[in-house]
């Protein structure tokens, strides 16, 4: 099984949907970009969602610079 650290270290990009930018700003008052740069920043944490979807979620907690 594949370490969440392999994993987010072989991001090569983000795709979002129109839908995405609105829902983002609304929820966590976070942009896009801000989402994107947290995962290239130390500290990060990372843990899969609990909740139930159908496709494999993360949460990520870090910071942004």
């Amino acid at each position: 099984m594949a370490t969440f650290e392999k994993i987010f270290k072989e991001i090569v990009s983000f795709e979002w949907d129109d839908g995405n930018d609105l829902k983002s700003w609304k929820k966590h008052l976070v942009t896009n970009l801000e989402a994107e740069q947290v995962f290239f920043q130390q500290p990060l944490l990372i843990t899969e969602s609990k909740d139930d979807f159908e496709e494999k979620r993360f949460l990520a907690l870090g910071v942004i610079l």
